[in-house]
């Protein structure tokens, strides 16, 4: 199995369709779970695939040493995010008595507002928030009182980033940072800050306060941070976490998604390859059923068709001379050659050449 065919079964696996008769034969035929477990695991999404496997009722097809781990690590993840919940709140008002009411972005939304079926799926690592430059004295003073602390002055530490440097706490597990623009700078015209403070709505739970950004800025900051601040889409790498939650928000919110805006926007920016992308590399991977309906670039059209190549060769190349990494500059010259020739007719013979020169 190669590993395009390994992803493609965990994403598979990830979906809500009703495909666990073909996922069972593909299942029962795995000679080598330590590949899938080793893929998935890199991706952060084995609490993702554990639960959506148990609701399929495929875990006794596949065995028991492997069904332990994946409850493990879902378990696992199910108490850290309980816990992250828990200082969300306690955090939250103190924040509200402060007269902050920040909104929560990528993950911490969605455990706040309960966006994905189960609270162990999504693995946390911190808490992005986002306020007013006029709220950020009030918000600094409500994290000093709490005992909160930061390893850098807490002044704009770098002019490009978007947010403070992180907070942490000795006895809580969370780590918050506290945006004051979505992006960095060199992304910020594509959704200032003011824009998705605008439309934020807001999500309350036991009387705590917290806004929320709208489907539609939820998922272009889910783009936008994969394609371009890591820049998947330049160096053709796929964040199977991110495009995960792409089409968990797709799915979930669905009509409530205004795909035009989120065209416009990148389009204007200069980024509407980006865009094109992450959708193709959604409808690949989970969904051709919910892909949206936009004219397709013939460039991207053309990258889309060769990701199984891509993902199958070029990750596992890591191209070498005399057993050692080439320098990165380099690495980016021979991408580039790559990008040029792998449309046309004899790629098949430059790669058969490039993989008998780099060994």
């Amino acid at each position: 199995m190669t590993r395009y065919e390994l992803l493609k079964l965990m994403c598979d696996g990830l979906t809500d369709t009703d495909n666990a008769p073909q996922l069972q034969k593909i299942i029962t035929g795995i000679d080598n779970w330590e590949i899938l477990i080793k893929e998935v695991s890199g991706q952060l999404l084995t609490p993702a695939l554990y639960y959506s496997l148990s609701k399929k009722k495929l875990l006794e097809d596949i065995p028991n040493d492997v069904v332990e781990y994946f409850e493990v690590i879902y378990e696992l993840s199910a108490e850290h995010n309980r816990v992250f919940f828990s200082e969300m709140f306690e955090l939250g008002k103190q924040l509200n008595a402060a007269g902050v009411k920040p909104v929560l972005l990528k993950g911490a939304g969605s455990l706040w507002d309960d966006t994905y079926q189960d609270i162990g799926i999504r693995m946390m690592s911190d808490v992005d928030m986002l306020v007013s430059l006029e709220q950020y004295p009030a918000c600094i003073k409500v994290f000093e009182e709490l005992g909160y602390y930061t390893t850098a002055n807490a002044k704009f530490w770098d002019d490009d980033e978007p947010h403070l440097p992180p907070y942490y706490h000795r006895n809580n597990r969370a780590r918050f940072e506290v945006h004051h623009e979505v992006f960095s700078k060199r992304f910020q015209s594509i959704l200032p800050a003011q824009d998705m403070l605008k439309q934020a709505r807001l999500c309350t739970h036991d009387g705590v306060d917290f806004y929320l950004p709208s489907p539609t800025h939820r998922v272009l900051h889910n783009i936008v941070h994969s394609q371009l601040d890591d820049k998947g889409y330049k160096l053709r790498r796929v964040y199977f976490r991110q495009l995960y939650d792409q089409y968990v928000l797709h799915s979930h919110f669905a009509a409530n998604i205004d795909w035009s805006e989120i065209n416009t926007r990148m389009r204007v920016a200069g980024h509407e390859r980006a865009f094109q992308y992450a959708l193709q590399l959604e409808s690949c991977f989970f969904a051709e059923d919910i892909a949206v309906d936009l004219s397709l670039d013939k460039v991207v059209a053309r990258q889309v068709q060769f990701i199984p190549f891509w993902l199958n060769n070029w990750y596992y190349l890591k191209i070498r001379s005399f057993g050692l990494n080439f320098p990165s500059a380099l690495s980016s010259t021979i991408r580039k050659i790559y990008n040029t020739l792998i449309y046309k007719d004899y790629r098949k013979r430059v790669w058969k050449r490039l993989f008998a020169w780099g060994r």
